[in-house]
């Protein structure tokens, strides 16, 4: 038998030993065609469901993170609310500060897909002018310094500490 995700000598399983290590925590989406040929959906998304210590549902390590500082630092916030921003479609931010008037992105996944929704909500927020903190999967090892920073320091109508590329792209 071969893995269902990588195509690798996998004996009696589902799974390769590497496949199995990897995802073994998470829940990986596929799509089958004619029980021969499996296609991995939402490879960014770890799909994982973690409740934070106020019980938001999220989903991931880092969201919990973020979710966690909110939560003991009494901020008010909301998790992934609908962010409405024409004929009444939506996109949703991974949280929202009410009081500050400003959205939270997580950006902990890579790939094409993520990154193309991560550049159309970019081009939302700009178009309506809100105000958004962006976080990367490097700085979960050091939250609650950089959210310190980041929720006092936040400029008004810009996307704060995003990445950008030289030719002005984002950077995940």
């Amino acid at each position: 038998m071969t893995c269902l995700l990588c195509g690798a000598q996998s004996g009696n399983n589902h799974f390769c030993y590497n496949c199995y290590t990897k995802h073994k925590d998470h829940t990986v989406i596929l799509s089958l065609e004619k029980c021969r040929k499996a296609t991995v959906e939402e490879k960014y998304y770890e799909g994982m469901r973690i409740t934070a210590a106020d019980g938001h549902i999220v989903r991931s390590d880092g969201e919990r993170a973020i979710d966690n500082y909110l939560y003991y630092h009494q901020i008010p916030h909301a998790y992934e609310p609908k962010l409405y921003y024409r004929d009444g479609k939506a996109i949703s931010p991974d949280f929202y500060l009410p009081q500050q008037d400003a959205y939270i992105e997580f950006l902990g996944y890579s790939g094409e897909k993520y990154l193309k929704e991560n550049e159309f909500k970019r081009k939302i927020y700009t178009q309506l002018g809100k105000t958004v903190i962006y976080l990367y999967r490097d700085d979960k090892d050091d939250i609650d310094s950089k959210l310190d920073y980041y929720v006092h320091s936040v400029r008004r109508g810009e996307l704060n500490h995003i990445r950008l590329d030289s030719f002005g792209n984002m950077v995940i």
